[in-house]
Formats: C-alpha cells, sequence, structure tokens
C-alpha cells in the first residue's frame, strides 16, 4: 500500500518493508508463475514511507518448472533474482515487467569483454563489430557488439496525414535495411554516428510530411543524420526551428544540432538532430487555380441516379430516366462482396426508355425483388440500385503509365487565397459533371485536400455553391471533401471507386441528400498494402465531424469499411439484432480503438428499454449459423446493464433465437484485468420480460454465472472461493457445502436451461441487478472481491 492504515505504525509502508530470506523453493505444475511479484514492491531499509535507500531484495535458488512464467516482477526496486533454474515454462522462464529508477546489478556475461553490449541482431549492424551469438538467441536472434558500438533508441510519432499511420516503415543503413512496425508510432535501436535514409512503405511518394521524433539518451557527441528522399523538391523545411539549409553535405564535426542540407539532384533532405521536428511544405502542382465564378448552368444533360429492380440475360428494366446509347451505369453489388460492382454500357434503349440492353451480361447476381412476410401486413423491397456514370461535361485525368501504382490524378479545389492585400474568394456551382481519374492518393488532410473535389475555408456558402447530379468514377482519393465550408448542398450524386471516404464533410449546416456511394476501398489494403495494424475507419459517407448535417435518402452499397460514420449514431451489422449496451464514464476512443471495447469505467445505474419492436427472420441460417435478437457484448467483462422489453412482435423467427449470451472470457484472468478469476460482467447479463410479449409469459434470461464451477481451474471458480465463515457452524464445525450450498449460480426457481442461449429462460422471481463497487480512493490497488452472497427461495 502507498500509506498505512493503522494509526499505530504511521511511519511504515507495507509495500517498503525488506524481504528478508528467500532461498531454495522450488515451485512446478502452476497454471500461473512460480513466482509473482506484483503489483509494486519498492524495498526501503526498514520500511519507512519516506526513506530513500534502497534495501535489496534477493531471490535466491529458485527451481521453477511447468508453469505458465517461471519467475516475473512488476514495478519493483533494488530487486535480484539469483541462481535461479527456469524450466519448460510455457512463455517465459523470467520476465520483468518494468524495474524502478535502474539496475542495481549487472549480468555477468556480456561476450566475454568489458563493456560489449547484448542487442537484437538487425541488419542495420556493423558485421565488423557485430556478430550474432547463439547462447543470445532464444526467443528471438541476439548479437553481441564490442564496446566501440553505442545505440540509442530512436522513437518517431504523430506524422501529419493519417494515411501514415499503420504504415511500416523502412530504415537504411550502409550496411543493410529493417522494417519498424507501427505500434502508436515507430521506434528503432539504432547505433550512433551513421546516415540513416527512411520511407514509409507503400507511401513513398507522399512528399507534404511532417512527425515528432525524439532520439534518447544521446550525449553532447553523439549524433547520427536523417535522410529523406522525396519526388518532388520541397518549398521549407522546419527541424527545430527555422534556418538556412547548408550549403554543404552535413558534417558532425562542423553542423549542430538543427542543421539540415538538401540535395538538388537527389531530392533528398539531411538533418542532423536529437530531438527533431520536421514540418514539410510543398508547392501544388498541375492544378487548376479558377479565381472567381465557375458556373456550370443547370441546362445541361445528366442524370445522377437510378433505381433498379431486376435484370435477365443482359436486360434491364428500369424507371424512366433520359439515357442514351452509349452511357455507362453500375449495377451495385448486394452481397457481401464490394468487388461485385459492375460496370456496363448501354447498347440499346427501348420501352421509351424503360428497358435498356447492355453490352454484356453481369457477371454477378443482383437482388431485385419485394418480399411478404406471412402473416403481417407489411412488406418491404431488398433491391440492387443503377447509377449512370455518364455527363456530358467531364473533368478527366490525363492517364500516364504509372497513373495506377501512383494514383495521381486530376482534381479541383475551390477555396480562397490572399495576393496583394486583396482576398480571393472562389465559387462553383457544379451540376452534372463527371469527374473521372481524379484525386490523388495519399493527400486526406484538411489542409492538403487532394480529392476529386474539395471545398476548403469557404465559410458560408448558402445558395451560392452546391454539387449537384455529378458522377465521380475509378478515382484515386476521396471524391468530395468539405472543410472549413458552410452551408453546402451535395445532392443526387453517384459515387463509384473512391480510397476512402466517398463523401467527407467537416462543417455546419452543410445537406447531404439522395447520393449513391459504392466501392470505396480502404486504404489500408489499396494497392497491394498490407497495413494490419491501421485502425482507421474510413466511411463512405463521414459527417462525424459536421454538425448540424442534414442526411436524407443516401444510399450505400458496397464499402470496405463503414457504410456511414455519424456522431452518436450506432452502425448496424453482425448477426445480431440488438447487442447489449455499454454504458461508459468516457468515451471509448473509436474507431482508434475498438467500436466494442471499453476504456473506462462503466456507469452504475442503467437499463435499456426496446419496446413496440418487430424481429422478422431471426432463425438458424446456412446450417452452421443462427441470427439472434439480443446479443451480449463480447468484449465487455466489467458490466452488461440489464435490458427490458415490451410490445415485442415477432415475425418467422425461433426460440432458440431469442438471446444469445457470451462466457466469460478466459483471456481476461490475469494479472491488468481481473487477476485469478473470470470477470463478472457475462455472468450477470440480464434480460426481463415486461409483459409476455417476448418470452411467451413475463420471466427473465438468467445467465449461465456457475460456468465452470469446479471445472477448467483457470477460471478461478469453484467450492474454495467460498468464504470459511460461511462453511462454519456457531460451533466451530465445518458445514459441507452440498448441506449449504447445493446449487450453484443466479438463484432459480421455474427455469429452463436454453443451450443455443447459453443462459437460462425463467418465470416466476422478479430479478433486479445489484452493483457492488469500491468507491474508495484505493479502489484499484485494494481488492475487495469476490464477494459470495447466499439465499434461498422462501
Amino acid at each position: 500500500m502507498n500509506d498505512p492504515d493503522i494509526p499505530s505504525y504511521y511511519t511504515i509502508c507495507q509495500k517498503r518493508l525488506p524481504l528478508g530470506q528467500f532461498f531454495n523453493n522450488t515451485v512446478h505444475s502452476q497454471g500461473w508463475f512460480g513466482l509473482w511479484i506484483f503489483q509494486e514492491y519498492f524495498l526501503m531499509q526498514n520500511g519507512f514511507c519516506n526513506s530513500s535507500t534502497p534495501a535489496p531484495a534477493i531471490y535466491s535458488r529458485l527451481t521453477s518448472w511447468n508453469n505458465e512464467k517461471g519467475a516475473e516482477w512488476v514495478n519493483v526496486e533494488a530487486a535480484q533474482f539469483s541462481e535461479f533454474l527456469m524450466v519448460n515454462n510455457e512463455k517465459a522462464g523470467v520476465e520483468s515487467k518494468r524495474i524502478i529508477r535502474g539496475n542495481y546489478s549487472r549480468w555477468g556475461l556480456e561476450g566475454g569483454n568489458m563493456n560489449s553490449k547484448v542487442v537484437p541482431m538487425s541488419n542495420l549492424l556493423d558485421p565488423s563489430h557485430c556478430s550474432q551469438v547463439t547462447d543470445w538467441s532464444v526467443g528471438v536472434p541476439g548479437a553481441v557488439c564490442d564496446d566501440t558500438t553505442n545505440f540509442h533508441r530512436l522513437f518517431f510519432y504523430n506524422p501529419s496525414s493519417f494515411w501514415l499511420l499503420a504504415n511500416n516503415v523502412i530504415l537504411t543503413n550502409s550496411f543493410g535495411s529493417c522494417v519498424l512496425y507501427y505500434t502508436d508510432g515507430w521506434m528503432a535501436l539504432v547505433p550512433i554516428g551513421q546516415t540513416y535514409n527512411w520511407e514509409f512503405e507503400h507511401r513513398s511518394h507522399i512528399s507534404s510530411l511532417s512527425y515528432y521524433g525524439t532520439i534518447y539518451g544521446f550525449k553532447p557527441e553523439n549524433y547520427i543524420i536523417l535522410n529523406h528522399n522525396f519526388t518532388q523538391a520541397p518549398d521549407a523545411f522546419h527541424i527545430i526551428d527555422y534556418r538556412n539549409g547548408s550549403s554543404k553535405p552535413l558534417d558532425p564535426a562542423v553542423n549542430v544540432n538543427g542543421d539540415w542540407y538538401f540535395n538538388d539532384l537527389t531530392n533528398s533532405v539531411y538533418y542532423l538532430g536529437t530531438c527533431v521536428i520536421v514540418d514539410v511544405v510543398i508547392p501544388s502542382l498541375n492544378k487548376l487555380t479558377i479565381s472567381g465564378v465557375l458556373v456550370i448552368p443547370d441546362t445541361n444533360n445528366g442524370t445522377s441516379s437510378i433505381s433498379g429492380s431486376q435484370f435477365n440475360n443482359g436486360v434491364l428494366n428500369v424507371m424512366y430516366i433520359s439515357i442514351q446509347v452509349g452511357d455507362k451505369i453500375l449495377l451495385s453489388t448486394t452481397s457481401y462482396d464490394p468487388w461485385q460492382t459492375e460496370i456496363r454500357t448501354i447498347t440499346a434503349v427501348s420501352d421509351y426508355g424503360h428497358t435498356l440492353i447492355l453490352d454484356r451480361p453481369v457477371k454477378y447476381t443482383h437482388i431485385g425483388q419485394r418480399y411478404n412476410v406471412t402473416g403481417y401486413s407489411r412488406s418491404y423491397q431488398l433491391a440492387g440500385n443503377v447509377g449512370l456514370l455518364t455527363r456530358n461535361i467531364k473533368i478527366i485525368g490525363q492517364e500516364y503509365p504509372e497513373m495506377k501504382t501512383q494514383s495521381y490524378g486530376a482534381r479541383v479545389l475551390v477555396g480562397t487565397f490572399t495576393e496583394g492585400g486583396i482576398t480571393y474568394r472562389g465559387k462553383a456551382q457544379i451540376r452534372d459533371v463527371e469527374f473521372y481519374r481524379t484525386g490523388q492518393e495519399g493527400w486526406n488532410d484538411p489542409s492538403d485536400p487532394r480529392y476529386s473535389l474539395a471545398f476548403l475555408n469557404m465559410g458560408n456558402v448558402v445558395v451560392e455553391s452546391y454539387i449537384k447530379g455529378c458522377a465521380f468514377h475509378d478515382g484515386f482519393a476521396p471524391s468530395i471533401g468539405v472543410f472549413g465550408t458552410d452551408g453546402l448542398n451535395i445532392d443526387d450524386n453517384v459515387i463509384h471507386h473512391t480510397v476512402g471516404e466517398g463523401i467527407r464533410i467537416w462543417g455546419d449546416n452543410s445537406a447531404v441528400r439522395r447520393n449513391l456511394v459504392t466501392l470505396t476501398l480502404w486504404p489500408g489494403s489499396y494497392n497491394g498494402a498490407a497495413e494490419t495494424l491501421n485502425t482507421e475507419w474510413n466511411a463512405a459517407i463521414e459527417v462525424n465531424e459536421a454538425t448540424n448535417v442534414i442526411l436524407q435518402e443516401n444510399i450505400v452499397a458496397g464499402y470496405e469499411r463503414v457504410g456511414f460514420r455519424i456522431n452518436g449514431e450506432p452502425c448496424p451489422g453482425g448477426r445480431s439484432g440488438i447487442c447489449w449496451p455499454t454504458f461508459e464514464s468516457e468515451h471509448n476512443q473509436g474507431p482508434q480503438m475498438s467500436h466494442i471495447g471499453l476504456v473506462s469505467y462503466n456507469a452504475i445505474a442503467c437499463l435499456l428499454t426496446v419496446s413496440d419492436t418487430t424481429f422478422v427472420g431471426f432463425k438458424n441460417v446456412c446450417s452452421t449459423e443462427r441470427n439472434y435478437m439480443f446479443m451480449s457484448n463480447p468484449r465487455n467483462e466489467d458490466l452488461q446493464h440489464p435490458i427490458s422489453v415490451e410490445r415485442i412482435t415477432k415475425i418467422d423467427s425461433t426460440e432458440e433465437s431469442l438471446a444469445f449470451i457470451h462466457n466469460p472470457d478466459l483471456g481476461k484472468v490475469n494479472p491488468s484485468d481481473c487477476v485469478d478469476m473470470d470477470c463478472d460482467a457475462k455472468k450477470k447479463t440480464m434480460l426481463k420480460d415486461l409483459d409476455g410479449s417476448f418470452l411467451g409469459a413475463v420471466g427473465a434470461v438468467v445467465p449461465y454465472s456457475e460456468y465452470e464451477w469446479n471445472g477448467n481451474p483457470r477460471h478461478g471458480l469453484g467450492d474454495y472461493r467460498i468464504p470459511k465463515v460461511m462453511l462454519t457452524a456457531l460451533n466451530g464445525s465445518r458445514i459441507p457445502v452440498s448441506q449449504i450450498a447445493p446449487n450453484k449460480g443466479v438463484i432459480r426457481d421455474s427455469c429452463t436451461y436454453m443451450s443455443t442461449w447459453q443462459s437460462y429462460k425463467c418465470f416466476g422471481l422478479n430479478y433486479k441487478m445489484l452493483v457492488i463497487e469500491s468507491l474508495d480512493a484505493d479502489t484499484e490497488t485494494r481488492r475487495l472481491s469476490p464477494v459470495a452472497i447466499l439465499g434461498e427461495i422462501c
């Protein structure tokens, strides 16, 4: 404990008390650790709270075999593991989570030479001074370097463009290259005194770049030189301040921290320093700048989108539209595969535009049907969508051999600029225009949005500017971006094949109506990328940063991440109708963190009520999968608040598909989460039927709380958890468990276990949820659980 809680010993802190003697002990065949020092142990002389003199704790001659880990410490100071024998432990022999205030001893072997270093093997190492050693190559290949080699940790993070997040970095020096994987930044252990070139994998073309970096533990005589190769000549550099570049290549004997040198022949910049901040701004190239007003009259022909009903052998029956032979249309996917969106050319039009003949049959099935539910008066339509891509006015990116690999097309930017003391403000009424091969992949930031069409820092543009009836297809970036612009109408547009968002709005009082967005690609897998740590969830229509936005009658069909990203609105999906709610005390940091995960404590007194709701088609499908009306949150192990239902209608659904409650996650039985037993959330998840419309009578869905009682010991649940005082009679004799507590779990009366629910269907009792929560200041460090409750039905 941090402070004593016994008045007689107010100067003694328990976690600072000296160890005593630990000598010649053996631990084997345990589910966890042979020796576990958890969570803090800062040993001081005499255990005084204000002492700053360490008293080393020496753990000697421990034999640990057939355990999960041989020995582990967490947050310790002045501790020594001496003469340990670790054999056949599953995860580690010795693991040290954190050492406070440095080392108090050294390894005895560092290659046989004084001041040698043991480091992971890397292609950046000088082979004349470092060599791989078998004895140090257990978890990963290890190398021993002589005393002439010194290392420092290089860390850089927070790049200017979110497109660079989760990308691997390739670091290269004169000896070789290594790949740095993204984990909230990039880190490398590098030998000092060398020049390193680094680039983002799959993003080397991005030259508008900034990031933050730190080099740890540098001394005045230490240096490294970092180098970037750019595809275009930058306009300015900012390292640690603005200064003129060096006229000659950098020399650490002459140049100082923050100096930089630019090689005009190779477009490479080199900089020297320890604390690095780079901000590179490049001039805009190959763009059209319109000063004044761009007006495209309303009289031009063109149609934004149409709705499809069915197809048959290359013949498409549609509602009436204005369309011509040679026009291109798209048919949206109606499957889980966004790439099943297809484009076809019109070869003939008949029946006054109601029937279109396509140039070839479609390859995939595109649904177009109206469904009637037996026993229910309501019907609904499931149909793909058809959009017209051809327009009379076209903005086309000029094709060149490397266009697809570089993903660099034309773009239109409507904005403001100041020249000669005069501010010029753009204005654009864009209607019935076709954008083809437009946008530039990688430049997505609001400060430099190289979208197919972007409005930037326009202020209020009500009436004077709009985007209506346009078609965007085969692009290399998001199609429409609105930043610092208010009151823009975006209506009746067709968008197909974007890299990133289809429509992205940052501003106030804009309207997005009747747009069709198809095939929005995730940048993390575009053009061969495989960014497994990329947490960006690009949406086909993203308005979560906008205020007072209007969304009406938009259709998203086929996307690789998210359909709509709306602030405060849930995104439906999965095989459940309603997921158990999560009431948190703070935001869960989605989408950077998991949408269904928690990063803060639950709120306590919360309830979800579902009423006047119809569930259709919840039953067993595809022989192996089942759709559930209600499903617990698999990532919430803390508290799942109760649900109450009333006035529920079920159509074409089975009783086996009413609910599903997950079993506790065994992975959460660890020191950082629920320590040595299952977390409680899924063992107390409850649903109440208030009027009998859901279960057939007033009742409840009660969880299988006794899961793995006296079963798998890793779940930490069994008779041994019952407090001894509960099993002891007044005369001191032991009461058998079978006598005092023959049943386990939540108290039940008229209940039936439903295997497909993993829970009980109960009637007769009125269940309530009781939350027992420590609100003391030491709630995270002083354990009060487990709490045992003994009850009976009277």
